[in-house]
């Protein structure tokens, strides 16, 4: 096993690893105050026991279980070999990355890709072995990648209010993307899930970060980027009203507040003359 240390400057890192191991015999743990940091935990063979929010899950070989700093739990092996690959982790950027991923604050999973899933975690453990004072800041990258795998898991067991609201906004998100040439009102879009507007508005802003229209605004503008590249032959008055501009200034000046850029420049950029 493997502890890192983690300089100040390295701090301002999004997310970092704190430890690496793999143990053959995992002995038992009990942290009644919680753990400081991130844990995920991976069975490659035997049985053990993870208990957590009141619970007690049986996690056998093939399945693992991940958990957010501060949180009571304990777990051991129920038999004689407990076989674990386990990584810690922290940054000030993983909450918003994990609610992005839907990841609770505590995960029963099982693999998807086991093996790019420990082949990277070997690649982790090799590189943080080196005598190499940017370690900290090549594995951060790597951490990301084994986050992106995590999220592919099949998570079992734990409560994920925000998936609830994720699937309650699928109607508008569905119904947005197939219309968003048209005009939407607000009032429209509460109805399709029988909620109040300003509901609606609050549901958006506690699961996306952005209120309805905001997420309207970002559909329109990566239609008509798409609009811009493959079909050069449209005029910027023509894109705007494909994606519900009536007004070429309006779209544009919309446009050139979220990319910093005006359509036409857009296009430049990109190696197209018109």
């Amino acid at each position: 096993m493997l502890f890192t240390i983690i300089t100040e400057q390295e701090k301002v890192l999004p997310f970092y690893i704190t430890g690496i191991g793999m143990q053959v015999y995992q002995e038992p743990i009990k942290r009644p105050e919680g753990f400081h940091y991130y844990q995920w935990t991976y069975c490659s063979k035997g049985s053990g026991v993870f208990l957590i929010g009141g619970k007690e899950y049986v996690i056998e070989e093939g399945t693992g279980f991940f958990f957010s700093p501060d949180i009571p739990h304990e777990y051991h092996a129920t038999g004689e070999t407990w076989e674990t690959y386990w990584l810690t982790f922290y940054g000030n950027n993983l909450p918003s990355l994990l609610n992005l991923f839907n990841v609770g604050p505590w995960e029963i999973f099982i693999p998807e890709r086991v093996e790019e899933s420990i082949k990277l975690f070997h690649e982790i453990e090799h590189d943080l072995l080196q005598d190499n004072l940017e370690k900290n800041i090549h594995t951060s990258a790597k951490l990301y990648e084994f986050l992106i795998l995590f999220k592919s898991s099949k998570r079992l067991g734990a409560d994920r209010p925000l998936n609830n609201k994720r699937m309650k906004l699928k109607p508008i998100i569905s119904y947005m993307e197939s219309n968003y040439g048209h005009d939407i009102s607000l009032e429209e879009l509460a109805f399709l899930i029988n909620v109040t507007p300003h509901h609606l508005c609050k549901l958006f802003k506690s699961t996306l970060g952005m209120t309805p229209f905001q997420y309207l605004i970002q559909l329109r503008l990566q239609a008509a980027k798409q609009l811009l590249l493959l079909s050069p032959h449209l005029k910027i008055m023509e894109i705007a009203q494909l994606v519900s501009y009536s007004d070429t200034s309006y779209f544009c000046s919309i446009f050139k507040k979220q990319e910093n850029i005006t359509p036409q420049d857009f296009r430049k950029l990109h190696g197209i003359l018109v």
